[in-house]
C-alpha cells in the first residue's frame, strides 16, 4: 500500500471503529494449525464499551472471562477456581479484540493497515504490529457488513490461525457498568502480576 492508500483505509477504519459507543456479541472461534487443521473451538459472548471497558465470556471448551475496566486487566478461570490481574497496558498479546474497546490512537499506536478487500457491503482491513517483536500476532483481519464488526481473523507467530465469527451483534446498547468490573468469589486464588 502506499503512504497514501494506508492513510486514506486508516481513517476508513477509524470511522467504522468510532461510529459506536457499546458492542456486544456472541462468538464463535477456531484456531486452525499452519496446516489448516482445527487445534481448538470454543464460543462465548463479547461485550465492550469505549474507552476500555472490555468483557470476553469463553463457555465452551473452558468457562474463562477476560474482564477489564481500562486501568486493570482480569483473567478469571472460573474451571480452575483462579483469577489473574495486572494492568491494562499487558492487554494486546492476550486478545486482539481488547484492543477495540481502547482508543483509535492507541489502536494505532500499535497496529498499520496493510490492506483493505472490499466485496459488495463487506470490507475488511489486514492490520500488522508496528514492532512484531512485542506482539503474539503477525497480522490480525477485522471484517465489517454493512458497517457493522462481524469477523476477526488472527494469525500469531507460530502461524496458527484464529477465526472469529460475531453473531446476535447489538451496537449502542446500554450495557451496566458492573459488566466490566470485577470482584474476585470467595475460595478463588488470585494471582497479581506487574507491568514489564
Amino acid at each position: 500500500m502506499t503512504a497514501a492508500q494506508n492513510k486514506a483505509a486508516l481513517a476508513q477504519l477509524q470511522q467504522l471503529l468510532s461510529a459506536y459507543h457499546t458492542y456486544q456479541a456472541n462468538f464463535a472461534q477456531v484456531t486452525l494449525n499452519n496446516q489448516g487443521k482445527i487445534l481448538q473451538k470454543s464460543s462465548g459472548r463479547v461485550y465492550m464499551m469505549r474507552p476500555g471497558g472490555f468483557r470476553w465470556e469463553t463457555d465452551v471448551p473452558t468457562h474463562q472471562i477476560i474482564i477489564t475496566d481500562g486501568r486493570v486487566l482480569w483473567i478469571y478461570d472460573i474451571d480452575l477456581a483462579q483469577a489473574t490481574k495486572q494492568p491494562f497496558s499487558a492487554r494486546v498479546s492476550l486478545n486482539p479484540a481488547v484492543l477495540l474497546s481502547g482508543s483509535l490512537k492507541d489502536l494505532m499506536s500499535v497496529f498499520t493497515v496493510a490492506g483493505v478487500v472490499t466485496n459488495d457491503n463487506t470490507i475488511s482491513f489486514t492490520l500488522i504490529p508496528i514492532k512484531s517483536q512485542q506482539q503474539n500476532f503477525t497480522s490480525i483481519m477485522l471484517t465489517f457488513q454493512n458497517k457493522v464488526w462481524i469477523g476477526m481473523q488472527t494469525v500469531n507467530n507460530l502461524d496458527q490461525r484464529s477465526v472469529f465469527t460475531f453473531t446476535q451483534v447489538q451496537v449502542d446498547t446500554p450495557l451496566a457498568e458492573n459488566v466490566f468490573s470485577f470482584t474476585p468469589p470467595p475460595n478463588v486464588d488470585v494471582v497479581e502480576q506487574k507491568a514489564k
